[in-house]
């Protein structure tokens, strides 16, 4: 940890016409997404000014990380109202884990930093105290696809419609890598192509969208007939930990056609 302007030594007293407690701690975070996994640095700074500031005598500051563990990053520390006691206490380093995402709810992750100490106004000793939260968004890519064939079974000759259905069941906003599908291949130009550029078309948390893709059964397809799809969605940090993959099955077992019905 890097701590500038150390606290100088102060009056009893501020100066005259003190007024204001103008004492601040301003929390600088590196990140405003992240994923878990991710480093977030945190940087604090004290600072102390103004019209009618008052100086602010035995500040004790601590820096609560998302897994509770307190850090001191001041203590009987000064801060006159000229600001030649600022301080910056920093870099605050946190590694983003799944339990801190869960302990905030499931969205983020969340700081503090607590600030006591006295107030030099006229009375000499009024309390000042800061307290803030920070948090970062914590996004978890994640998708979901379900294949399914109608009718069920099909007889040589008929028309199965496959329907592909993909959501997005994560917290993040998704942008199409890849829809590739064992009979047809590539299903980009499909409908369910989402992009960053060149503008902005997100597969937004708790949306889906379909694809109906029709296929006759020829009496050379395996019975039965099986037809996998893999999803792969990435969200917009482009980072580790930005993908998200899924895959599904349909089978259609063959329907064999009542006895004595002409071959096609």
């Amino acid at each position: 940890m890097v701590v500038l302007g150390l606290g100088q030594a102060i009056a009893a007293i501020s100066p005259a016409g003190c007024t204001e407690n103008n004492w601040n701690l301003d929390v600088i975070k590196s990140a405003s997404v992240v994923h878990v996994g991710d480093t977030i640095d945190y940087t604090v700074n004290a600072t102390n000014g103004g019209a009618g500031a008052c100086d602010i005598a035995g500040a004790e500051i601590m820096f609560t990380y998302p897994d509770g563990t307190v850090e001191t990053l001041a203590t009987g520390a000064e801060f006159p109202a000229d600001g030649s006691g600022d301080a910056s206490y920093g870099p605050l380093s946190y590694v983003v884990t799944h339990a801190d995402v869960d302990a905030a709810g499931g969205n983020d992750v969340r700081i503090s930093v607590n600030g006591t100490g006295l107030l030099q106004d006229s009375e000499a000793g009024s309390s000042a105290t800061i307290n803030k939260t920070i948090s970062v968004l914590v996004w978890q890519p994640a998708v979901n696809v379900e294949k399914t064939a109608a009718p069920e079974t099909a007889a040589v000759g008929d028309t199965v419609t496959f329907t592909i259905v993909i959501t997005n069941t994560g917290n993040a906003p998704l942008t199409t890598v890849a829809i590739d599908d064992s009979m047809f291949g590539s299903l980009a130009g499909m409908g369910c192509d989402f992009a960053a550029e060149p503008t902005p078309n997100y597969f937004g948390p708790g949306e889906s969208c379909t694809i109906e893709m029709p296929y006759t059964i020829m009496d050379t397809d395996p019975d039965p007939l099986t037809n996998t799809v893999i999803v792969e969605m990435q969200d917009p940090l482009f980072t580790e930990g930005s993908t998200a993959i899924a895959q599904d099955t349909a089978e259609v077992p063959r329907e064999e056609p009542p006895a004595g019905t002409p071959a096609i």
